[in-house]
Order: structure tokens, then C-alpha cells, then sequence
């Protein structure tokens, strides 16, 4: 197979609507979620190993939202509990969520915003 043929199964592979929790392996070892479908992904509750990136695919609304006792520091301030972080609702939004603490994940976005609770 061709590089570009195994990077296309990949995207095809990782692609999915925004409705849902996120699973351990969609949340680890800097996993790529290509999200084509407008929503909320809900993560887990935070470890070490909590490493991940969000994409959108076409013009579509997503939030991630922290578990009930994370937190999320977007782009240096620090939301609440529970918080979502929200894209501007247009292709190739791209946010990257890395471990901070036991309390939450850091995100680098290119302009999310607090969606609220």
C-alpha cells in the first residue's frame, strides 16, 4: 500500500461524529479525532496518559467537555469544572489537549472558546 492509501484509512479510521464520550484510546498517546458531525465529546476523567487532538472536518459546532471534576486551562485561562471548550464552527478547527495535573488537561486551540457548562 501506498503511504498515501494507509494515511487515508487512518483519517477514515479516526473519523467520527461529535456525539459522545470519548474513549481511554481516543484520549491517549496523541490520538487525532477528525470529527465530521456537530456536538459534544465528553471526556474521561484525566490521567497521565491523557494526550489528544481534535479536528474538525467541515463547518460543524464541537465542544469537549471535562469530566465532572477536571477542568480545562484553554489557550492559558482556566475554566470550570465541567466546562466545555467550543470551535467557531468552521473546517479545520484544530485544538490539542495535553495533561496538566490530576486536576485537568491544557488546551492549544487556534480560537476556541469557554462553552460553558
Amino acid at each position: 500500500h501506498t503511504a498515501y492509501r494507509r494515511q487515508r484509512q487512518m483519517c477514515i479510521r479516526d473519523s467520527h461524529t461529535g456525539v459522545g464520550t470519548l474513549t481511554r484510546e481516543q484520549m491517549s498517546n496523541g490520538h487525532r479525532n477528525n470529527i465530521n458531525g456537530a456536538g459534544v465529546l465528553t471526556m474521561l476523567a484525566v490521567d497521565a496518559q491523557t494526550n489528544f487532538e481534535v479536528y474538525t472536518i467541515g463547518a460543524v459546532e464541537v465542544s469537549v467537555k471535562a469530566a465532572a471534576a477536571d477542568r480545562i486551562i484553554l489557550d492559558g485561562t482556566a475554566l470550570d469544572d465541567a466546562d466545555k471548550a467550543t470551535n467557531a464552527s468552521t473546517a479545520g478547527d484544530a485544538a490539542v489537549f495535553r495533561y496538566d495535573s490530576a486536576a485537568g488537561v491544557t488546551a492549544s486551540t487556534n480560537g476556541w472558546t469557554d462553552g460553558g457548562a
